[in-house]
């Protein structure tokens, strides 16, 4: 008599959560990924907390002052920009990681960066001149780390996974924002302003550790991912390997020179540009004129940052939930335009009426749907519209429209500087003083409604560069279906 063979019963407990973690490697990946970006993102107001923190003398004349160095404006304004100066080159090192694998140009990164930042109280005392070139090497070569991102989406994510990994970067830029100078602060004022960069240099050291280990250049070459989880992966690459000779050939790394000629990547940069310039004058430039005309105090404009970066943390989150219900109800291209114009439209408002508030809790609700509007950037906007168009070469493409944007990293507050620099003996000061911050805020709009006509121009000169990218359409297609790899794996855990 044949004997049947029951069924083996499905875990439940702590063996259902083991069952679903082992099989989800690629979310560790995703979030070591993310830990070096705040990593890098909180390191960089090191300087700035430093100098503030009893590094630099405020009155280099009085006795009493303890800071430890007096150094002049031109030399204290070179370090503040170093590593901006630095990272505006990200598209030449995203050049080179393209070459020698994104993987080993990380290692280098993240190793580098922790021996700058270990060594740079040491350093500041020997030699000021080498510490400002070795805080441009490292924001030159932490501009990989943006890029690789996008690499970490394209290799590590299935299905709609990498486009939301995308909205989880954005998520810790802007969160970085405004947690990395609250705990600088903390450290810097609790127990000096070099432990801040020793402890800042230990995460690098840690993120070190675990990109060599944990991180190989291909998903099937994890030691530590179970069969399951490969198969997903092996399948993934069967599904790219099936789609038309003239795709293949769309899959291969661009030259320097195609992407240059590639119109959209250029409307990017220009917006990018406008976009970045904007960015800074909300969450950089805007306190100054809080505290000038509107009297706010220093300490609720330091809560106000911490404040401003969860409320673009969270709306990253919830524009990328919304997001895809928008892509079942309108085509891909009317979707993103939307998020491309609509958001940069409504920061043209805002700047516009902004010169006209007059209290301080209107003003901070303006600076509260700015930063909303910000969060659509890593969620539907450009980032994500970047990623859609061509996963391949996306690392490429960010680091030229990002080296163009983050030019205005230091710009923005040049010109702020220059706009809003008047002789305080001067009649009527405070009336001027705001009339200048209100041509500032004019420009930033004027600058929405440029990053606006760039991309509606590009789209009428190019509409053929506008499409989202045929493996991408392949995926959609295949979970319409359950035919993707990771639906159909799901679908049998729980069955």
């Amino acid at each position: 008599m044949m004997e049947i063979e029951e069924p083996t019963p499905e875990p439940s407990g702590f063996g259902k959560i083991w069952k679903s973690v082992k099989t989800k490697y690629r979310f560790l990946v995703f979030i070591m990924t993310i830990g070096a970006l705040f990593t890098d993102m909180s390191s960089r107001v090191g300087i700035p907390l430093a100098m503030i923190g009893g590094m630099v003398k405020s009155n280099c004349t009085d006795p009493n002052d303890e800071g430890e160095f007096c150094w002049s404006e031109n030399f204290k304004a070179a370090l503040l920009g170093a590593y901006f100066y630095g990272y505006t080159l990200q598209i030449v090192v995203i050049t080179v990681a393209k070459k020698i694998g994104f993987n080993l140009m990380m290692r280098i990164t993240v190793l580098l960066s922790a021996v700058i930042q270990l060594t740079f109280p040491v350093v500041i005392i020997f030699s000021p001149t080498l510490a400002v070139v070795l805080q441009a090497l490292r924001g030159f070569s932490a501009g990989v780390i943006m890029g690789n991102n996008m690499e970490v989406a394209r290799k590590w994510g299935i299905g709609l996974e990498g486009r939301q990994f995308i909205s989880c970067i954005g998520m810790t830029t802007q969160f970085s924002m405004g947690a990395g100078p609250l705990l600088g602060g903390l450290i810097t004022t609790s127990i000096g302003w070099r432990y801040y960069f020793y402890i800042n240099g230990a995460a690098f050291v840690l993120i070190s550790f675990l990109l060599v280990i944990f991180i190989p250049n291909s998903p099937l070459e994890s030691w530590a991912m179970c069969a399951e989880e490969k198969r997903m992966f092996e399948e993934k690459l069967d599904t790219a390997k099936l789609n038309s000779t003239a795709a293949v050939n769309s899959n291969k790394t661009m030259s320097v020179k195609t992407m240059l000629s590639k119109l959209y990547a250029w409307a990017f940069s220009l917006y990018m540009m406008c976009q970045v310039f904007q960015f800074y004058g909300t969450i950089m430039n805007t306190p100054f004129y809080l505290n000038d005309i509107l009297k706010a105090p220093p300490t609720l404009l330091s809560y106000l940052q911490l404040g401003l970066g969860i409320v673009a943390s969270v709306s990253t989150y919830g524009f990328a939930l919304i997001l895809p219900k928008l892509d079942k109800r309108m085509s891909w291209l009317k979707c993103r335009m939307m998020f491309l114009l609509v958001p940069m439209l409504v920061r043209t408002v805002v700047f516009s009426i902004f010169p006209q508030v007059s209290n301080l809790p209107a003003a901070v609700a303006l600076l509260v749907v700015k930063m909303i509007s910000y969060a659509t950037t890593f969620s539907g906007s450009i980032v994500t519209a970047n990623y859609e168009m061509d996963p391949v070469n996306s690392a490429m493409i960010l680091g030229m429209f990002n080296s163009f944007g983050q030019s205005c990293g230091f710009l923005s507050p040049m010109v702020m500087a220059w706009m809003t620099t008047i002789d305080k003996k001067q009649l009527n000061y405070t009336d001027v003083l705001k009339q200048r911050w209100s041509y500032f805020f004019y420009l930033n709009a004027g600058l929405g409604l440029v990053a606006v006509a760039v991309i509606v121009a590009s789209l009428a000169v190019r509409p053929g560069e506008w499409k989202k990218h045929h493996s991408l359409v392949a995926e959609d297609q295949k979970r319409k279906t359950g035919k993707l790899g990771i639906v159909v794996t799901e679908n049998r855990a729980t069955s």
